[in-house]
C-alpha cells in the first residue's frame, strides 16, 4: 500500500530520540487506533500511563500513542478540534502555522481563485488542513487532483492520504 509522506526519513520523538517508524505506522492500524484513545483517556501521570497501556501493548507501540497524545494535547492552542485527529512531530507542531492563520489564508484563497498557488513551507499542511475544512473534503480534493491547477507548479503538488493509506488526492496522477 501507499505510504504517508508524513513518514519519511528524519522524524524525531521527544527531545532528540529517533521516532520508531514502525511503531508510528502501527498506531494507523485498528488495534493501533485503539491503543491511541486508550492513551487519550490513561493517567495524566506518564509513568502510570505507561504502566498501564503496557500491560496490552508492546513498550514501542505504548511511547509512541503517549507522545501522539501529549503533541495533540499541545496542538489544541494552534488547530482547536483538529488537533485530535491530526498526527504530529514535536518538530511540526512547533513550526505549524496557527489555524486561525491558515484559515484566513485559506478564505483569502477562495475569494481570489488564483490560477497557482505555490506553498514552500515544509510544515506539517496546517494551511492544507484549512482549505479542506472550509471547502469540504470533496471540493478540496478535486482543486489539489488537477493537474497544472492552483496546487501544482512542475513537479510540486499536494497528495492527501486517508489514515488506511489510501490516497484521497494526488496533484500529479488524479487517477490514484
Amino acid at each position: 500500500g501507499r505510504r504517508s509522506p508524513a513518514l519519511g526519513r528524519g522524524l524525531r520523538m521527544g527531545q532528540n530520540a529517533p521516532m520508531d517508524l514502525e511503531a508510528f505506522r502501527w498506531l494507523l492500524t485498528e488495534p493501533g487506533q485503539r491503543l491511541l484513545a486508550r492513551a487519550a483517556e490513561a493517567s495524566a501521570d506518564p509513568l502510570k500511563a505507561s504502566a498501564e497501556l503496557r500491560r496490552e501493548a508492546a513498550p514501542e507501540h505504548v511511547a509512541v500513542a503517549l507522545t501522539q497524545v501529549t503533541l495533540r494535547r499541545r496542538a489544541e492552542e494552534k488547530f482547536g478540534d483538529l488537533a485530535p485527529r491530526m498526527y504530529f512531530t514535536p518538530e511540526g507542531l512547533e513550526q505549524a502555522t496557527r489555524l486561525v492563520v491558515a484559515e484566513h489564508r485559506a478564505a483569502r484563497l477562495q475569494a481570489a481563485r488564483p490560477e497557482s498557488v505555490v506553498d514552500l513551507g515544509c510544515g506539517i499542511g496546517g494551511d492544507l488542513v484549512a482549505f479542506i475544512e472550509q471547502s469540504g473534503p470533496d471540493k478540496a480534493y478535486v482543486e489539489f487532483d488537477k493537474k497544472g491547477g492552483p496546487f501544482t507548479d512542475r513537479d510540486l503538488y499536494v497528495v492527501v492520504y486517508g489514515l488506511d493509506g489510501k490516497v484521497l488526492a494526488h496533484g500529479s496522477n488524479a487517477k490514484l
